[in-house]
């Protein structure tokens, strides 16, 4: 992951802790001489679900727990509707007229 002072830098298994393992949340610690990352990986219900809120006030409050000192990388399949306005950031594919 790194080169300092001529010397690869590679990540072992003893980095790598496991914080949370839920089947749609998995939370990751690495953390190196060198960096110290969260990653944080989730699939949230779609939003028709009953269950919607209480899924993301948990994710809320597990992100929370994180150690601050961590640097956080999220990857979120979030299900969420990206509107109906269509800019660079977002295409006109599959807008949402009703959102």
């Amino acid at each position: 992951y790194a080169c300092v002072d001529g010397v690869d830098c590679c990540f072992v298994k003893e980095d790598v802790t496991p914080l949370l393992l839920e089947p749609s949340r998995i939370i990751l610690s690495i953390v190196t001489p060198f960096i110290a990352l969260a990653f944080i990986v989730a699939h949230a219900p779609h939003s028709k679900r009953d269950d919607i809120h209480q899924w993301w006030d948990a994710f809320e409050a597990e992100v929370d727990s994180v150690p601050r000192h961590l640097i956080k990388i999220f990857a979120i399949d979030a299900n969420a509707s990206v509107g109906s306005i269509s800019s660079p950031g977002i295409g006109p594919v599959a807008l949402d007229p009703y959102a």
